[in-house]
């Protein structure tokens, strides 16, 4: 695959992604929901299993996908990874691309 194509996945995860959140993020708020109900966990569940998905696609093995949507707010707090003193912040696909080929 190359790296263009990778970055369309990055792309199309991301998307999919954000806009799940932006849908549920009304519902939750409408419904002043906790986070623990079948809707909350059911698209959160979807999240996962799309994000493992990719993961899959990109050999994704260090689970940097993951780490990206979660710990890194979708590259919103620029946190830095890599490998050894070979790190740099994390806020974009291309990124995100770095870090997941770094790490391979």
């Amino acid at each position: 695959m190359t790296r263009e194509q990778k970055l369309l996945h990055i792309h199309d995860w991301h998307d999919a992604m954000t806009k799940a959140d932006e849908t549920i993020k009304p519902v939750i708020d409408a419904l002043k929901l906790c986070g623990e109900d079948p809707i909350t966990n059911t698209v959160w569940q979807l999240q996962t299993d799309l994000t493992r998905a990719y993961a899959e696609i990109l050999d994704d093995a260090f689970e940097s996908l993951a780490w990206y949507a979660s710990e890194n707010d979708m590259g919103a707090k620029g946190r830095e990874a890599g490998i050894g003193s070979d790190v740099r912040p994390i806020r974009t696909a291309e990124d995100l691309l770095w870090l997941i080929e770094v790490t391979a």
